[in-house]
């Protein structure tokens, strides 16, 4: 029997991209785990304030509309103008 090579796509990586034009906050466009689909899916969500203090992008799954979130370092926030309450 032959050996058998499995290809795998590198995973995604990177920053939000901000896309202009969305309400008053700008959305941004990342990439956050589906627990519903059990895939990472790439999702447009708001910057927003969790009830401990963390930012995080809060959107939707394209796919099967359950709510996506992405809990953000403070690091990476802050770079996206998030201001600490």
């Amino acid at each position: 029997m032959g050996a058998t090579t499995i290809v795998r796509e590198p995973p995604v990586r990177g920053g939000s991209r901000a896309i202009v034009g969305m309400g008053k906050e700008t959305a941004m466009a990342d990439v956050a785990y589906c627990m519903k689909c059990r895939e990472k899916r790439e999702f447009t969500g708001s910057l927003t304030t969790l009830k401990n203090g963390r930012p995080a992008l809060q959107g939707t799954c394209p796919v099967c509309g359950t709510k996506l979130t992405k809990i953000l370092g403070m690091d990476a926030a802050k770079a996206m103008g998030w201001k600490a309450p």
